[in-house]
């Protein structure tokens, strides 16, 4: 048979498994491959941009002895076809037979071997804004070409109780890996917000068949099975729906189920894939046949959703407070769809620093990555203060002045002679901002009254009260009387310390990038119980990152990764509070609103003293011993 014309050899190539056996046979130093068959169990990839290659988050792979040799040809390419048919020829007669071979784990990346390589080459050239006699021998950096290679970073013998969807020895899990088929992913168009992705088998009922050491895995045809409640096996709520919409829904989902159970009874009559020591039937009860729900069906509301908690702890910032980043955070000129300014991208900019402090542009290269846990480095207080001006209509004369005559030229010039109408006009208001007690970032005006910040803004020349404002028509001119000056907002911006692409310096540097509210999870008043509490209920309730509302399955790493977070500073504020009480189950959350409501963003010891105190009412035992 002609090789381009099978399927299923054109799909081994085009899935990654070729590439997959590629990698364990010639790159993986650590496995002796040679006369072993190696099969691929299992394999994660993704598109690395720019690649051309296929890149791989894992690869699991089954060793095999070579027992059946294949007779090759002279031709190379149907050489590797005849060594794929002969391999799975022979691991299936090795597989009835009862063998079982060594698994392993394979990480590894696709990897630029130029990344941060250039070339130089030297122009004449100046600055766009130097003027032109400062032309001079300028050096320009050239990336090169990038060459691209598999580098491995782990291997590990596994085996298959090493897989979380086949908990039992025999066993048959049957699985949906989303609720919706959307992931929620960075846009490559506008930056630091996020796009929606479909998932591969998003839509799809997975079956996971463990019979021992060996995990069979199939999908069910999207278009046929639809099963839109979270579990397979009966309904766990109920809809509200027009009686044509809710006979349609039931006959589908039904016959979707019965054809899962089909599935599953056609394997267990079958006996190759899965034996059991009697005949049995799914839908009727057998000591053989346990149903097991992966998910709880009590419900706890106690805390409410995912989305209260956080709108609840969500107090301001300080300097030092721990954030879990929820996006990748870069510049907002930084995405593809932002090409402004005649066609060209404003993110080199000499003078153009977005979300960085100053002027000059220090954030062109750098980025805050996704689900990182980092400290507040900075934090700018920003105070709005709001002027009031009352406008009167305003009466304009020109008189002339003075006749100048220039050659064949006569020029009257005129002075304003302005008269001043009860006429009422309305209101104006204009804005004074202040920011970290600077007014123009210069004039120190902390403590000081709003009068006296107005004083100090008309002495530098910037504001002008009680003026006459002159128009070019001279019909619409007026004057002001000042009402009043109140403060009327404060509002903080929060920056955290960014790592430059520093690729010409051997030191590493950073600077101070802007975060803004849905980029960011302020972990200061969080607790275990919490997020421990929204990762069993799964109630998210509307959450947003990225300036998108996500669900349950695209908040649980960065739940995960703010559990792992607390659960350590709880340890030691464990330690400090057991000084002072016993520790009892959901201390947690006490410690967390107690410092919520005094506003102690960190607890050090002598709080968890006084934490101790107020709980228990009287001064703990070791405070009385100081005391003494």
């Amino acid at each position: 048979m002609d090789w381009r014309q099978d399927k299923d050899y054109l799909d081994y190539i085009d899935s990654g498994e070729s590439a997959a056996v590629y990698i364990v046979k010639n790159i993986v130093k650590s496995l002796d491959t040679k006369n072993m068959w190696v099969d691929v169990v299992s394999i994660n990839t993704y598109y690395k941009r720019g690649s051309g290659n296929i890149a791989f988050n894992w690869i699991v792979v089954e060793l095999f002895p070579r027992k059946i040799k294949p007779k090759y040809d002279t031709d190379p390419d149907y050489n590797r076809y005849l060594t794929w048919l002969t391999a799975h020829e022979d691991i299936e007669k090795q597989r009835d037979s009862g063998f079982h071979g060594e698994k392993f784990l394979v990480l590894c990346d696709l990897y630029d071997k130029n990344k941060n390589k250039f070339t130089t080459h030297t122009v004449i050239a100046k600055k766009y804004w130097e003027p032109m006699e400062a032309y001079r021998p300028m050096e320009i950096k050239n990336p090169v070409d990038p060459e691209w290679e598999y580098r491995v970073r782990a291997v590990k013998k596994v085996n298959a109780k090493q897989i979380r969807f086949a908990p039992g020895p025999k066993s048959v899990s049957v699985i949906r890996i989303s609720k919706n088929n959307i992931l929620c992913g960075a846009s490559d168009m506008v930056s630091n917000v996020l796009d929606t992705y479909k998932k591969f088998h998003g839509k799809q009922i997975g079956i996971l068949i463990r019979n021992g050491e060996n995990l069979y895995v199939g999908w069910t045809d999207e278009e046929k099975v639809r099963i839109k409640d979270e579990n397979v096996y009966l309904k766990p709520e109920t809809r509200e729906d027009s009686l044509e919409e809710a006979e349609a829904q039931s006959r589908e989902e039904v016959a979707s189920r019965y054809f899962v159970f089909s599935i599953l009874q056609g394997v267990l009559n079958d006996g190759r894939i899965l034996k059991v020591p009697e005949k049995i039937n799914v839908l009727t009860p057998s000591p053989y046949l346990i149903f097991s729900m992966a998910d709880g069906w009590l419900e706890d509301n106690r805390y409410g959703t995912f989305a209260d908690i956080v709108e609840r702890t969500d107090a301001p910032l300080m300097k030092g407070d721990m954030i879990l980043t929820t996006i990748k955070i870069e510049r907002d000129d930084a995405g593809l769809g932002n090409i402004w300014n005649n066609g060209r991208s404003t993110r080199y900019d000499a003078w153009n620093n977005d979300r960085g402090r100053g002027e000059r542009n220090r954030t062109h290269d750098a980025h805050i990555p996704d689900r990182r846990v980092v400290p507040v480095n900075l934090v700018d207080t920003i105070d709005t203060y709001t002027i009031t001006e009352k406008k009167f209509r305003l009466t304009v004369t020109e008189v002339p002045v003075k006749v100048v005559r220039e050659g064949n030229t006569t020029v009257t010039q005129f002075r304003y002679d302005t008269k001043k109408t009860n006429e009422y006009l309305g209101k104006i208001t204009s804005y004074l901002t202040v920011k970290n007690n600077k007014l123009y970032e210069k004039i120190d005006v902390k403590g000081k009254s709003p009068e006296q910040i107005l004083a100090a803004a008309k002495a530098y020349g910037y504001v002008h009260t009680d003026a006459e404002q002159i128009t070019m028509d001279h019909t619409h001119s007026y004057y002001t009387v000042f009402e009043s000056i109140v403060h009327t907002e404060t509002e903080k911006e929060y920056y955290v310390s960014a790592k430059k692409d520093n690729y010409w310096k051997d030191a590493d540097s950073f600077a101070n990038m802007k975060i803004r509210p849905g980029e960011y999870l302020n972990l200061t008043f969080l607790n275990s119980v919490y997020l421990v509490y929204a990762i069993q209920n799964h109630k998210i309730g509307g959450w947003r990152r990225g300036g998108m509302t996500v669900d349950y399955a695209n908040s649980i790493p960065y739940l995960n990764k703010a559990l792992e977070y607390i659960r350590k500073r709880e340890k030691e504020e464990a330690v400090m509070i057991g000084r002072y009480m016993e520790l009892y189950e959901g201390w947690q959350v006490d410690v967390s609103e107690w410092r919520l409501k005094k506003n102690y963003h960190r607890l050090t010891d002598a709080r968890a003293g006084k934490f101790a105190k107020e709980k228990a009412g009287k001064i703990p035992a070791q405070k009385e011993k100081k005391c003494i």
